[in-house]
């Protein structure tokens, strides 16, 4: 049980402890709300997206599950 930042600690956490570098992305609304949050981790090319939320739609995608009707339109990552 949890929401989705505790997910996205989580896997943070995982990610780092299997030596990729992990970042947080932070996704907001159309009025500029915060909504939902989701890991990423490096592969060391690029950025992947992985959302272990249950339930969560595709990253910037839909409607996050913990904030019900919200649709991330925009995300700021943010390095950790």
């Amino acid at each position: 049980m949890g929401d989705c930042n505790d997910f996205a600690v989580a896997m943070a956490a995982l990610g780092k402890a299997g030596r990729y570098p992990a970042r947080f992305a932070l996704g907001y609304d159309d009025t500029g709300e915060p909504v939902h949050i989701w890991a990423q981790l490096w592969t060391g090319s690029e950025w992947v997206d992985v959302d272990p939320t249950p339930g969560a739609p595709p990253p910037g995608q839909g409607s996050p599950v913990d904030v019900p009707g919200a649709r991330v339109v925009g995300w700021d990552p943010i390095s950790i």
